[in-house]
C-alpha cells in the first residue's frame, strides 16, 4: 500500500493510480486528481480543501472526518464511499454516483448536488441546508434528522 502524508499544496495527480493509498492526515488542498484511480483510498482526517475529483474512481473510499471544502466531485464513482462527518461546504458533486454511500454526520451545506446518484445513501444527522439537488436519485436513501432547509430539490 502506498502511503502519502505530509503536504502537497496543487499537486497534480491527475490519471493516477492510487488505488489502496493511505492519505491519513495528509493536506493537499487545490490538488488536482481529475480521473485518478482511488478506489479504496484512506483519505481519514485530511485536508483536500479545493481540491479537483473530477471524474474520480473513489469507490469503497474512506474519507470518514476529511475536510472537502469547496471541492469538485462531478462525475466521480463514489459507490459505497464512507465520509461520515466529513466537512463538504460548497463541492461539487454534480452527476456523480454516490449509491450506498455513508454520509452520516457530513456538512454538505451549500453543495451542488445536481443528477447525483444517492440511491441507498445514508444521509442521517447530515446538513444539506442550500444545496442545490435538482434531478439528484434519493431512492431508498436514509435521511432522517437531517438539515434540508433551503435546499432545492425538485425533480
Amino acid at each position: 500500500m502506498v502511503s502519502l502524508g505530509g503536504s502537497c499544496n496543487r499537486c497534480e495527480l491527475s490519471g493516477r493510480d492510487l488505488t489502496g493509498a493511505a492519505f491519513t492526515g495528509a493536506t493537499f488542498t487545490n490538488a488536482t486528481l481529475v480521473g485518478a484511480n482511488m478506489r479504496g483510498v484512506e483519505l481519514v482526517g485530511s485536508n483536500f480543501t479545493g481540491s479537483d475529483f473530477t471524474r474520480a474512481e473513489l469507490a469503497g473510499a474512506e474519507m470518514v472526518g476529511a475536510n472537502f471544502t469547496g471541492a469538485t466531485f462531478t462525475g466521480a464513482d463514489m459507490t459505497g464511499v464512507s465520509a461520515m462527518g466529513a466537512t463538504m461546504i460548497r463541492v461539487r458533486m454534480d452527476r456523480a454516483n454516490a449509491t450506498g454511500a455513508e454520509l452520516n454526520g457530513a456538512n454538505m451545506n451549500g453543495a451542488v448536488l445536481s443528477g447525483t446518484n444517492f440511491t441507498g445513501a445514508e444521509i442521517s444527522a447530515a446538513t444539506l441546508a442550500n444545496v442545490s439537488a435538482r434531478g439528484a436519485n434519493f431512492s431508498s436513501a436514509e435521511i432522517a434528522m437531517s438539515n434540508l432547509s433551503n435546499g432545492d430539490f425538485r425533480g
